[in-house]
């Protein structure tokens, strides 16, 4: 059984068998990989009517005269239309690795031509196929990766209107070949990541491995059918965790929106259940962080219950007025204040309908450092590899104080490794947690132990 290794970022992960089920683009970093779909019904080509209005007949042959053999008589072939001859004068001959077209790079120009073979070099891109690649490329934000990269200038007219007026046929097979360049490239980066992980760590003895399967007719059946998000999640590490960093890069994208938290002054550490005027600020942020939870309360927004009361009860009419009721005296047997709407299916028209709302509690401006936060600390500690002693010291000031804009580029990174060293066909491996002093045995995506 062989055996590879990679350190990434504190984690060694022993590669311990599994044969790689993924396609054999080429040595650029860019190259697509190909993908495996059944064929359906294939739309209409948007760029069909100019190439079949060009089209003439591929071969002429005289009727045979009465009396002579119509194997003496010659073969005419009609020359191939303008859209055939720019597409094949763009990628070239075969021995050319690579190709440029509207100043772009063609790193896939091979396995582009297959897939331009397999169409008879009509155009591979619809209006709705356009479409799609424009929302899946936008969608890429989500795995971390920047659309920018694959909106090239040349076809950014095309993904806002994928109808445009098409001057000429060597315009038309740019466009169609750029399109196909740009899907290729998004493939190939959310199967194997965007940067080589090998120039980055030379411990790294994992590459890429390919089963060298042909599917550029499958890369052809989701482009034509308008497939191009199921294209891209079949390219997507298949595992919860990517998942999970995923939800996460969009919590922090949103908090960063939002100013991200308030940073924690420097100072002595803060201890349980000692007082410092920086409990305040301390408990913003691990409520901003969602370590510690606020239960959300409703509020009536005229008024709020006394402190003796533990609800409030609201009338509301059918006008949508409201008027504020007594509520009973509380007892132990009542059951907990929850927003409860109590629905009367048999009332008359002016039936009305009573809300019980919790009260507000005030808010917390207390500056001792109580059992709430320091358990709400503990979980962050936990969440970020400190040790959960619930003190508040230097080290997990510092971490407190990293900015969101900081945690985001770590998200993405994290997104980035997974393209690295999760592929499809990785059944059993080892992960070592340097930091967390843990091993874990992972077989068909679970952890054994």
């Amino acid at each position: 059984m062989k055996k590879h290794h990679i350190i990434l970022n504190g984690m060694i992960f022993f590669l311990l068998s599994g044969q790689m089920a993924v396609a054999a683009p080429t040595d650029q970093r860019n190259t697509g990989s190909e993908v495996t779909q059944s064929t359906t019904a294939v739309a209409e080509p948007r760029l069909a009517s100019l190439a079949k209005s060009e089209m003439t007949t591929d071969v002429t042959a005289p009727a045979a005269a009465i009396g002579q053999d119509s194997k003496e008589q010659p073969t005419e072939l009609a020359p191939p239309p303008p859209f055939v001859q720019a597409i094949q004068r763009v990628l070239g001959d075969k021995k050319r690795r690579q190709a440029k077209a509207g100043g772009i790079t063609i790193h896939h120009k091979k396995l582009i031509r297959k897939m331009y073979e397999a169409n008879g070099w009509m155009p591979l891109w619809t209006s709705s196929s356009i479409l799609s690649l424009t929302y899946s490329l936008e969608n890429l934000s989500s795995d971390g990766l920047t659309p920018a990269d694959y909106e090239f200038e040349a076809i950014e007219p095309l993904l806002i209107d994928p109808t445009p007026s098409v001057a000429t046929a060597d315009q038309a097979a740019e466009y169609d070949i750029l399109l196909t360049e740009s899907y290729l490239r998004a493939i190939y980066n959310l199967y194997y990541g965007k940067v080589d992980a090998s120039r980055l760590d030379k411990d790294n003895n994992y590459g890429e491995i390919r089963d060298k399967i042909e599917r550029s007719t499958m890369h052809l059946s989701w482009i034509k059918q308008g497939c191009i998000e199921k294209a891209f999640d079949w390219a997507r590490p298949d595992n919860s965790l990517y998942q999970d960093l995923k939800l996460a890069l969009h919590d922090y994208r949103y908090l960063a929106l939002n100013g991200g938290w308030p940073k924690i002054p420097n100072g002595k550490t803060i201890k349980p259940g000692k007082k410092d005027k920086r409990v305040k600020v301390l408990r913003e942020f691990l409520t901003i962080t969602g370590d510690l939870i606020v239960e959300p309360v409703v509020d009536t927004g005229r008024t709020s219950a006394t402190p003796e009361q533990s609800s409030v009860k609201v009338t509301i009419a059918p006008s949508g007025e409201t008027a504020l009721e007594q509520p009973a005296a509380s007892s132990e047997t009542e059951q907990p204040a929850t927003a409860e709407l109590e629905n009367q299916a048999s009332a008359e028209p002016e039936k009305q309908t009573v809300v019980e709302v919790k009260k507000r509690p005030a808010v917390n401006n207390s500056i001792v450092y109580d059992k709430e936060l320091v358990n709400a600390v503990k979980k962050f500690q936990r969440r970020h590899g400190l040790k959960p002693d619930g003190a508040i010291g230097k080290g997990t000031l510092k971490v407190m104080n990293m900015p969101v804009e900081t945690r985001i580029d770590q998200l993405k990174l994290s997104l980035e490794r997974q393209r690295w060293y999760y592929p499809k066909d990785l059944d059993e491996y080892l992960v070592v947690d340097l930091a967390g002093f843990r091993t874990y045995w992972v077989k068909d995506l679970k952890i054994i132990w």
